[in-house]
């Protein structure tokens, strides 16, 4: 069953868009995403398929680029003007859906379109909040609150699946390895690695190298991820207030007031957007603290925007993470 609909328009976003789906598919898992090149059978009609498939899902990205309002079918107007073009289609099906999530993402440098822009039976879909997916270095952060904003849904909506902890690239699906004597030689490789872990897996842990890695270990990186990902996106909103909201009581003493979360890299300029840096590459978890390496955006009169990382260090509270400081 599919969980996430992606409407884009080939002429628009066709490689960011291709770029999304494997995210979106490796978070998630394979068949969980749908996108029309990937999943429609051939011979099937484009708009009952549409139709059927949108009822089976939760959530619609509708992707927009630079040229999704300007792009020009064969008879000379503009194709959202079409009442029988497939993207007016699939974004009408899903704003009439009851229960689906629309988000718009906006790739490319693009800007939501004003209700002026749009067909009327379109107009709802400048009324959504959007969320902002850019090129590198910035993808794998923006990407990581799409996936989160996604995932909450499909939770809220009472969905579960494999994708509430990501598989890692290239994983193997074991049970296509039916035991048997053809596969002999690889039980006995499997079951050298078996033992061999079975050994190591409790020195790494006493040494605290798999903490980033084990939940209940030492320290647990999804939800240090998590309150990466939700204070970065409070501060790409500007909801300061939210943002604050994940400083521990030790930082507030530094930082005193919600206004001054843009300024927590003090003479560095002020912060406007923020993701980790090295996709968890740099998270180092020890007991209750941890610390990461964080990509902020940061804006100064003379420079203008550049990009600075910072070291974030964390300290647990119950079952979540605080940040405890930012060093630059």
């Amino acid at each position: 069953m599919n969980n996430v609909f992606i409407s884009y328009r080939r002429e628009d976003s066709a490689t960011i868009c291709g770029r999304i789906f494997e995210s979106l598919e490796w978070y998630f898992g394979k068949g969980a995403v749908f996108k029309d090149v990937d999943s429609i059978p051939y011979g099937v009609s484009f708009p009952q398929y549409i139709t059927s498939v949108l009822e089976k899902c939760s959530v619609t990205l509708v992707v927009i680029g630079r040229r999704w309002l300007e792009v020009i079918g064969p008879d000379g107007r503009r194709r959202l003007d079409d009442p029988g073009d497939f993207v007016r289609l699939e974004i009408e099906t899903a704003l009439r859906r009851p229960g689906m999530v629309v988000l718009p993402l906006l790739v490319e440098g693009a800007t939501m379109p004003s209700t002026e822009q749009l067909p009327r039976s379109l107009q709802r879909l400048a009324q959504l909040n959007s969320a902002v997916v850019r090129n590198d270095p910035d993808y794998q952060g923006d990407m990581r609150r799409v996936q989160t904003a996604v995932q909450s849904t499909l939770l809220a909506q009472g969905q579960k699946g494999s994708w509430t902890a990501a598989k890692p690239s290239g994983a193997t699906d074991a049970a296509k390895y039916a035991p048997g004597r053809a596969n002999r030689g690889l039980l006995i490789t499997l079951g050298a690695i078996v033992l061999a872990v079975v050994i190591a897996v409790p020195v790494l842990l006493a040494s605290g190298v798999l903490s980033s890695f084990v939940p209940g270990g030492n320290g647990n990186s999804a939800a240090i991820q998590t309150t990466v990902t939700h204070f970065c996106q409070a501060l790409h909103d500007a909801n300061y207030n939210a943002a604050y909201a994940y400083f521990s009581p030790h930082y507030k003493q530094t930082i005193t007031s919600a206004s001054d979360v843009p300024n927590v890299l003090q003479q560095w300029g002020a912060s406007s957007d923020c993701s980790e840096f090295g996709n968890g590459g740099f998270l180092h978890i020890n007991g209750d603290t941890a610390q990461d390496s964080v990509s902020f955006t940061v804006n100064r009169p003379s420079l203008g925007t550049s990009s600075i990382t910072a070291t974030v260090k964390f300290v647990k509270a119950g079952s979540d993470w605080q940040i405890d400081s930012i060093v630059v």
